[in-house]
């Protein structure tokens, strides 16, 4: 393997660009085995490994994507130790390279171009005022020149071509054509550009124009995005405040979810691991980008669940199939139905769901057969959130990340549904979602409440889930490590299973109040997943139940750190909010989870695209406490020195908030009872609400 095929190398960063028409991610290593910068492009119509991107060279790797700078002859190139790349959000998301080539400082400044998708990278050459060290005279350049090759995948390009007048291209499963401004001298896979050896401002673009199988046939689901909104300090000066890291995160979230997801709402749920969609985390998606106003983004993930996540059974899709009965991803279900409800609250958008209906009510009627109903109201199935099914030890039983996701999504989608005037519909799910809750929350022999606190499961006996067995029956090989022996062999000891991330989910979703002695007993248990492995942040499960993945998540800290929001719990709050930020890097990604991997078999682990999406609903949602509530936008915010802009609808709210007691609006006192503010819906214009 080539080290540059590593996804999760350390003193590594990803910067990811997209439009949803090309996705874009330069890597920064200081690991002295990977390129120091390297570019990585590709369709984003197509999921792919790391070394399936286009410009992944399977003897270079991606040595071919930086630069050389030649100074009076002498090549230079980006080092390890000699390169920074940062993120520049002031106008547009922009990543920026500035590196040394002898006297000279070279500055490569990469973005998208609207509307034509092109990849472009800015390089400026200056001199530094200083003198070099040493040197008896100032340093005199007499000559630049910028090379930059297109060494494009072999296993995907089977044409290379220079062509005259300063083009390199590649053709093959796509096409790729590089030029520049000023036009360059091309030889083979060379584009050199002679440059003045101090020129003021850009010294030469180098333009990557491609086109994807399909592409042109993709047009009719293209359309102008929201326009980009910078964080209110897109530089985080050194020792910034947490609000001010916390704001440019989310900047970069929001601008990972669309580099990530294709125009049509497609995307892989950890890029370059799995080459799979899930219906689940995309609806997180779709909620998330709904509730941060990329609207058109959430109408795209939200069309491509209905049409390709979902079938006409109802089945939601995970890890790109459809899987029935006993073994259904119930939750899935439940976040469809909430990010549909989310995505019309937040947008107005009724007509999109209309069209759906028919696809919408399979969904939710899924959830009503009689395979999954139990005398106590709970739904049954064996599997849970984390896709633990029973060769893992998953027994028959009632899963909370069920209850909670497909009791919220019934009750959500009825209001939808009564809104569209289909009553029967609203009906049958209001009364199936407060009925799973009831039994959830209330049921004398059933409850996932068990000694004061939530629990994960509990079995179709009636007894907690405490421990897990891999069920013999289910054996096969491909299952490993959670593999169990043939049912003659010796069976192993039971994995404890407790506690599990998803007990916060009652508390995030406002099933309890979050000040309640189950909340609070239920946080002091989950604690017990912070720091498993020694490198901090919450895991999924315990270690021992997670043996292919046994470290911390990040949307599983996420979750938790939502509860603990919620709950007054300010100092872990913060501690697992300073986790995120710290593991996120420079570039702003996360990955799947941290910690060892056995891999193979397993695939490598990738950049979570759900990791964006829960942290921002964190933000709006619990930092905020920006929701809808019937015809009110509740704004409840548990943070100070932080600004943001909300749309709703045809409206646009621009919040500051520097306190927690008065509240104005336009300028105009509003009332805020116990620190939460209510603005009438719906809004067809811009205010500013600033708190104090």
């Amino acid at each position: 393997m080539l080290p540059d095929q590593l996804t999760n190398a350390p003193d590594t960063d990803y910067f990811p660009l997209g439009d949803g028409r090309v996705v874009a991610i330069l890597q920064w290593s200081r690991n002295p085995l990977l390129t120091p910068l390297g570019l990585l492009l590709w369709d984003a119509e197509r999921m792919t490994r790391k070394e399936g991107t286009w410009l992944f060279h399977p003897e270079l790797g991606l040595q071919r994507t930086m630069l050389t700078v030649v100074v009076d002859g002498v090549r230079h190139r980006p080092t390890h130790g000699g390169l920074d790349v940062r993120w520049n959000l002031a106008e547009r998301p922009e990543v920026v390279a500035t590196w040394r080539a002898g006297a000279v400082v070279v500055t490569e400044r990469f973005h998208l171009q609207s509307p034509s998708s092109n990849l472009i990278r800015e390089v400026s050459i200056s001199q530094p005022d200083a003198q070099p060290e040493g040197a008896a005279t100032p340093v005199q350049i007499e000559a630049v020149q910028i090379e930059a090759a297109l060494y494009a995948n072999p296993l995907l390009f089977d044409q290379f071509r220079a062509i005259s007048g300063g083009m390199l291209q590649a053709e093959g499963y796509a096409s790729i054509n590089l030029f520049s401004a000023p036009s360059g001298s091309e030889f083979e896979r060379f584009l050199t550009v002679r440059c003045a050896p101090d020129a003021s401002g850009v010294s030469a673009t180098f333009i990557y124009s491609i086109e994807a199988v399909r592409m042109a046939e993709r047009e009719g689901f293209w359309s102008h995005d929201e326009e980009w909104e910078p964080p209110t300090n897109p530089d985080e000066p050194p020792g910034s405040s947490l609000a001010n890291q916390l704001q440019r995160q989310y900047a970069i979230a929001r601008n990972g979810l669309r580099a990530a997801v294709s125009r049509t709402g497609k995307f892989d749920a950890s890029i370059w691991q799995y080459g799979y969609q899930w219906g689940m985390d995309a609806a997180m998606v779709a909620t998330a980008a709904a509730i941060s106003g990329r609207f058109l983004l959430a109408r795209q993930v939200i069309q491509n669940i209905l049409s390709q996540l979902a079938n006409n059974d109802g089945m939601i899709a995970e890890s790109g199939r459809f899987r029935g009965g006993e073994l259904s991803e119930l939750n899935g279900n439940g976040a469809v139905l909430d990010a549909i409800w989310h995505y019309w609250q937040w947008t107005g958008d009724a007509t999109t769901p209309r069209l759906w209906w028919y696809r919408i009510r399979a969904v939710a009627n899924y959830l009503l057969r009689p395979e999954y109903q139990h005398p106590s109201g709970l739904l049954q199935a064996r599997r849970d959130l984390w896709e633990r099914l029973p060769w893992m030890g998953v027994q028959p039983g009632f899963d909370l990340s069920h209850q909670v996701f497909c009791s919220v999504g019934l009750l959500h989608i009825a209001e939808l549904a009564e809104h569209l005037g289909q009553q029967e519909d609203a009906k049958q799910w209001r009364d199936a979602g407060a009925q799973i809750q009831e039994a959830m929350l209330n049921h004398p022999d059933y409850r996932l409440i068990h000694e004061g606190k939530f629990i994960h499961r509990r079995l179709a006996n009636g007894t907690a889930a405490e421990t897990m067995l891999p069920d013999a029956a289910w054996h096969d090989a491909h299952y490993a490590p959670y593999l169990p022996p043939a049912e003659s062999s010796p069976q192993p000891a039971p994995r404890l299973c407790t506690p599990d991330a998803v007990e916060a989910l009652p508390i995030i979703y406002g099933l309890v109040p979050a000040t309640s002695q189950v909340a609070t007993q239920t946080l002091e248990h989950l604690e017990l997943l912070w720091n498993q492995n020694g490198g901090g942040g919450y895991g999924r499960s315990t270690a021992a139940s997670d043996p292919d993945s046994p470290g911390p998540w990040a949307f599983a800290t996420a979750f938790i750190a939502a509860a603990e929001i919620e709950s007054g719990f300010t100092e872990r709050a913060e501690r697992s909010l300073r986790w995120l930020l710290e593991q996120s890097g420079v570039g702003g990604t996360w990955f799947e989870y941290y910690g060892p991997r056995n891999t193979p078999p397993f695939p490598p682990v990738g950049i979570i695209v759900w990791g964006w999406a829960q942290f921002i609903i964190l933000v709006v949602r619990h930092l905020l406490g920006v929701r809808i509530e019937g015809d009110m936008l509740i704004v409840a915010p548990k943070i100070s020195d932080f600004q943001h802009t909300i749309r709703v609808g045809d409206g646009v709210v621009k919040i500051n908030i520097r306190g927690s007691t008065t509240a104005l609006l336009d300028g105009k006192i509003i009332a805020m009872e116990q620190g939460v503010v209510k603005i009438p819906l719906p809004l067809n214009m811009e205010h500013e609400l600033e708190i104090k």
